[in-house]
């Protein structure tokens, strides 16, 4: 969002529309921001990008990726967040060290999602 110039609404639409599917990354400010606890509320970018994916693409091509200890347990999780993914596989990010096991995990999932056949990642 940051980088983006111009029509914010319409590029992060166009992104959506243009990808197979959608990797979520769960923090507590991000379920915050979705769920319309931010100072934006109901306006937050990352709100009305997590709707529109969600409408989209479906939770069958949302994958979720906790990057937060505190967001480990879905249970916890609310708002459109907990709606659409509370009860989907996640993946875990929380440590840098983290990001080689992650990648592991998550590669295959979306060549599965994607109905593409398994490879394996070194």
């Amino acid at each position: 969002e940051e980088g983006m110039r111009g029509n914010i609404d319409q590029q992060m639409m166009n992104e959506i529309d243009n990808s197979e599917l959608v990797v979520v990354f769960i923090t507590q400010q991000y379920l915050d921001k979705v769920a319309g606890r931010s100072v934006k509320r109901f306006n937050d970018n990352c709100r009305l990008e997590f709707d529109y994916a969600a409408r989209k693409k479906g939770p069958l091509k949302l994958i979720a990726v906790v990057m937060e200890e505190s967001c480990s347990d879905p249970s916890n999780w609310y708002g459109p967040v907990s709606f659409y993914l509370g009860g989907e596989k996640y993946y875990s990010f929380k440590r840098d060290s983290d990001l080689r096991r992650c990648a592991k995990e998550v590669a295959p999932e979306i060549k599965f999602r994607l109905g593409e056949p398994e490879f394996k990642m070194i």
